[in-house]
Order: structure tokens, then sequence, then C-alpha cells
């Protein structure tokens, strides 16, 4: 049998496919716990081969979707360097579409990533791009929580005032929003 060139279209339709899969793979397995997470371990390389893809082929809604699904995986399995990369691609997604609620998604997860790793400058650095995102946004929850993040990078690095006046501002917004 010759060989065929795959369409274009073909490849989008399995990208699809397979983030579908995997998506649903993901959300099933964490849901269980350690046992899920094992039964994920054997599956990482493939998805994150497939996060790439759907960057490549410009498939947004599978991407964030498939992202979001794993993340918590990732995290709990302390794979954060695999963690920084498929955040970073949703990123680059959120970048090309103008999505900014997504952008600032992804800058405080690369926060928290950063903060978990020990990099505070960094850390402060998404935290404080994604604020006024949040602020823009009229998103109070959001915008609660990430000064409440921007709190905890002062209070590891033993700056306890800036630490608490930032803890002050985001409870503020908490109870302003009946958040308790």
């Amino acid at each position: 049998m010759p060989d065929r060139a795959v369409s274009s279209a073909e490849l989008t339709g399995v990208c699809q496919r397979l983030a579908a899969y995997y998506t649903a793979l993901a959300e099933k397995e964490t849901a269980r716990g350690a046992a899920g997470y094992a039964r994920l371990d054997k599956e990482r390389t493939q998805c994150l081969i497939l996060v790439k893809r759907c960057l490549e082929s410009e498939l947004w809604q599978e991407l964030r979707i498939l992202v979001w699904a794993i993340d918590v995986y990732l995290e709990h399995q302390g794979y954060w360097t695999e963690r920084m990369t498929v955040v970073n691609i949703l990123l680059t997604a959120a970048y090309k579409t103008h999505d900014s609620e997504i952008e600032s998604w992804c800058l405080n997860n690369l926060g928290y990533i950063y903060w978990r790793r020990g990099n505070n400058l960094k850390a402060l650095s998404c935290y404080e791009r994604s604020l006024p995102i949040w602020i823009e946004l009229g998103n109070k929850k959001e915008e609660g929580q990430t000064i409440n993040n921007i709190s905890q990078v002062y209070h590891s690095q033993g700056d306890y005032d800036t630490a608490l006046q930032y803890l002050e501002q985001s409870l503020s917004i908490r109870q302003e929003i009946g958040d308790k």
C-alpha cells in the first residue's frame, strides 16, 4: 500500500480526538489521587507532546482544557519543569488569541511555580503582571488571590511588614465579595 500524506484537516481531527481522550483520562485519574497519578505517569510524555501539537495546530480550546486537566496532576507529582512548560505554552496561546483571562491565570500559575522553586523575583514579576489584568477584568476574587500570593512571596523573604500590608488588602477584597 503506498504511503499517502496526511492532510492538515486529518491531523487537526486526530489532535482534537487525542486532546478529548487525554483530558477525560486526566480528569478521571486525578480524581482517584495517587493511584490515578501513577496511571497518568505512563501517559505524561504523550500529554506533553500533545500540548505542543495543539499549540502548533491552533487548537486553542483543546489546549486550554487539556492544560487545566493535567495541571493539578503535574503539581501534585512535583513535575515543576513540565508544569512550567505547559503553562508557558498556554500563555503563548493566550497572547495569540488576546485572551487576558487565560493570560492572567497562566501568570499566576507561573508565579506560584517560581515561588515554590525559590525564585521569588520571578514569582513577584509574574504576580505583578497578573494583578492589573484581574483588576481590569473586574475579577475581585482573583485580584484578592493574586494579592495574597504576593504577600506569600514577601513572607517567604522575611519581609513581614510588606506581607502584612498585602494580606490586609487581600482580606479587604475577600470581605467585600463575601469570600470567607
